[in-house]
């Protein structure tokens, strides 16, 4: 599912530079079939796309390219389909069986336990690969 996570953000992407209206219709139809599959796949993954979605969202609109308001469809599939994969009956049987958070609960402590362990998992070599990648930046 990661990679369809992929494939949908470079859709993305493609929707952002789309220089017509077919174009960016074709684009925006894809990245809704692909919202509809990535939303159903595991909660990482979801929960990546969905940032994703909403980041580039805002990109557009910061942007005002026309494309911002077609990211809205798939944005709103995306949406939906998470709610869906969220609330499914089996996350709570599969829940009682373990002691810890429901879904909500766990994925907003998640959001907590990566700013306290930030530091951890991105070190130094993280921001030199960032840095060497900003210089190839035209």
């Amino acid at each position: 599912m990661h990679g369809v996570l992929f494939v949908l953000i470079a859709v993305t992407v493609k929707m952002f530079y789309a220089d017509s209206t077919w174009k960016l219709c074709g684009w925006t139809f894809l990245a809704m079939i692909l919202s509809a599959i990535c939303a159903g796949s595991n909660f990482v993954t979801a929960l990546q796309g969905i940032l994703c979605l909403g980041s580039a969202l805002v990109l557009m609109l910061v942007y005002k390219r026309k494309a911002g308001f077609y990211c809205i469809l798939p944005l709103i599939i995306y949406s939906i389909g998470f709610y869906i994969s969220i609330s499914a009956p089996g996350n709570e049987i599969r829940g009682s069986h373990f002691q810890g958070y429901g879904a909500i609960e766990s994925i907003l402590y998640s959001f907590v336990s990566a700013f306290k362990n930030f530091w951890e998992l991105t070190g130094f070599r993280f921001f030199v690969v960032l840095a060497l990648f900003l210089l190839m930046y035209n």
